[in-house]
């Protein structure tokens, strides 16, 4: 699996994601990891990992407001954290859906 790491502009901050590619015409799944996870947090980078051995590709994206910053395993933007909402999960899952 080739993993490329993305930025996306969003309309509420910068969204840091993982694409694993599994290779040309592949199937997608877009994997959102909860209110306080983020994409290389516990099980995900084991499960990109799956998908890609099964022939799937897939996307992991930390939240705009999720506290983690770029790749970082620790919540460093507590401020943003704090900000956090279900409506901009909400945004940030139909922008990454949108730009895909």
């Amino acid at each position: 699996m080739v993993e490329k790491k993305l930025i996306f502009n969003a309309p509420h901050g910068m969204l840091h994601a993982v694409y694993g590619d599994a290779g040309k015409d592949t199937p997608l799944i877009v994997m959102l990891n909860g209110n306080n996870g983020f994409y290389n947090f516990g099980m995900f980078p084991y499960l990109r990992q799956k998908l890609a051995e099964a022939g799937i590709s897939s996307l992991a994206f930390n939240y705009t407001h999720s506290g983690i910053i770029g790749d970082s395993d620790f919540f460093d933007d507590l401020e943003s954290m704090k900000r956090n909402s279900v409506s901009l999960r909400v945004a940030d899952t139909a922008y990454i859906l949108d730009q895909i």
